[in-house]
Parts: C-alpha cells; structure tokens; sequence
C-alpha cells in the first residue's frame, strides 16, 4: 500500500471515530421495554411524528411532545406554529408547560400563518446543532408538508442530530419519511379527588416504528421527576371515556387566548 493510499485510509477511519463521537445519543423513556422496541429509544437526528387521535386530544399531544423535549439533551427549543392553530387549539401557556417539567425560557416559540414558511424555519432550526429539539406544529393537512418536504427536514435532522418533532393537529397520516409515527389521545389519570388532578396520563400508539415493532403503551408523566411511567392497564369502559374526565393538567399546555 503506497503512503498516499496508507494516509487517505487514515483519514478515512478517523472520520468514521469522529462521527461515532458526534453521534446523538438517542432519547430515553426511561422504560426498558419501550426503549427496546425503538433500538434503545427514540433516535436523535431523526424525525418523528406525534398525531392528535381527535380534535379534542390537541393538548394531550401537545404535552407528549412536552415531555419528550424534556428528555431531550439540554438546550433551547425551537417551536415553530402555524397562527391558526393558536386559534383552533390554544397557544403554548408558559406556566403549564413549567407545570409539565418544561421551562418556559427554553422555548423560542414562533408563530407563522403559512405553512411554507413553517417548513422553512424549521428546516433552518435543524441546522443549528446547538439546540436540543425542534418541533413544527402545522394545522390540518397542510399540503406544502409532503413527502419531499419531510424527506428534506429528515436528511437535515440526521446532519445535524438535533430530533425533530412533526406535531399534527387535525390532520390525517400520511407518506413520510419519519422513523417514529405516535397517535396520543388523553386516558383518565389516577388523580385522587381529595388531592386533586393526577398525573398527565394518556394512550400513545406507535403506528410507525422503523427499527421494530408498533405497540400502544399506557404511560403517565411524573412532571416532579420529569419520568414516564407505565400505567396498568385501563378497562375498555376507560379507555373509551371522554377527554373530559382527564385531569386539568393535560390542557395546561395550551391556552384560547382572545
């Protein structure tokens, strides 16, 4: 092997050690049968996509995604929302995300009344590997958020390792490139009536897993230790209920403003 082949397979290898090193670690749920299923939790540098079951389940998703920008690495979000879903679903409310574990000054929220330029601010926020999440938020189906379009906000996640969240509200899936597809909708929470509400409880659906199988899995966030925890399982009668006998909690996220 000649010096100038020895010195490019050097460099070779070293650029493979230097990414292994760049390399995010994935996102924890801190529950080894769910982090198993994904290949040892949700992927960094990836992009994921949380659903809405119903219009009346917007601030259940909207906590999920909460939760998971907790588990995150340390470092400010990037929320980028389409006006109208301000208006149909509530705006973020500050203090509840702080009630969710999630404080208000990690968030840069931005609010945009077309969705082309959703798409392009989020696709800027991923470029920036300093921060721990982005999350995009269009309402309905938002046609400009096709398969060309998510395969472009993937590729960039991937570059730069920061996750992606695609919250879609009043919207059904679709073609996409995502590795992750969650459909969440609000459970009733344990909450004991002489102490008020529970913990926020819901059914995530994993409808699209890339690196294994789909599953539902009960789970409760532990706002206090920023955790999730499994829930036994609920009656049907339970499952079925309205989102009206959820706790309070679950729409402390979001606010109707005006």
């Amino acid at each position: 092997m000649t010096e100038g082949r020895l010195a490019a397979l050097r460099q070779t290898i070293a650029a493979i050690e230097l990414e292994g090193v760049r390399r995010p670690q994935p996102l924890s749920f801190g529950l080894s049968l769910l982090d198993e299923r994904l290949g040892g939790g949700l992927a960094s540098g990836a992009l994921h996509e949380i659903y809405a079951a119903k219009p009346s389940d917007v601030a259940t998703a909207t906590g999920f995604v909460a939760a998971l920008a907790v588990r995150s690495r340390p470092g400010p979000i990037l929320w980028v929302r389409q006006s109208f879903s301000a208006q149909e679903g509530g705006g973020l409310y500050g203090p509840g995300l702080a009630d969710l574990g999630l404080d208000p000054a990690r968030v840069i929220c931005i609010d945009l009344s077309r969705p082309a330029d959703l798409l392009r601010a989020a696709h800027d926020g991923l470029t920036c590997a300093v921060l721990s999440a982005v999350v995009v938020e269009p309402w309905g189906q938002a046609k400009v958020f096709d398969l060309t379009a998510l395969r472009k906000l993937a590729l960039t996640a991937r570059s730069s390792g920061v996750p992606a969240f695609c919250l879609r509200l009043a919207a059904e899936p679709a073609p996409s490139p995502a590795l992750t597809r969650w459909v969440v909708r609000a459970v009733p929470s344990k909450g004991d009536s002489r102490l008020g509400p529970g913990a926020m409880s819901f059914e995530a659906r994993l409808v699209l897993n890339r690196r294994g199988q789909s599953d539902v899995w009960l789970l409760e966030w532990e706002s206090d230790g920023c955790v999730f925890r499994h829930l036994s399982s609920l009656p049907q009668s339970a499952l079925s209920a309205s989102v009206d006998a959820a706790p309070a909690r679950l729409s402390a996220a979001r606010r109707h403003v005006g």
